[in-house]
């Protein structure tokens, strides 16, 4: 998660995200594996591809651990542009994304 809310200078409430009003706050306790500048394309790929020691030293570290018999679910949300995914300073093309689901196939990497 790019995490650009709870600190934001334009939130009221420092370190906390409520998402309506008098709610509770639904930040605090949320892991963050990967944050601000470390959200990229590249890591990203490095994530899905399982590629540790390329992620080594950035965040948590964490990749996907996958094997054949796996399903695999990935969320991701942004704005919404033909082609590509959008993110904090920089994209992901859709040719990028499919060549990278393609080496996670060959990889034996998931079932679905």
């Amino acid at each position: 998660m790019y995490d650009d809310i709870a600190n934001n200078p334009q939130n009221p409430t420092k370190g906390v995200i409520i998402n309506h009003p008098n709610g509770k706050d639904v930040y605090h306790g949320v892991p963050k594996d990967y944050t601000g500048n470390n959200v990229t394309p590249k890591n990203f790929i490095n994530v899905l591809l399982g590629n540790k020691e390329e992620m080594r030293g950035i965040g948590s570290g964490k990749v996907l651990e996958s094997g054949p018999d796996d399903n695999v679910f990935v969320f991701f949300t942004d704005h919404g542009a033909v082609g590509l995914v959008a993110f904090p300073s920089g994209v992901l093309y859709a040719k990028d994304l499919n060549e990278t689901i393609a080496k996670m196939h060959a990889q034996q990497k998931y079932k679905q």
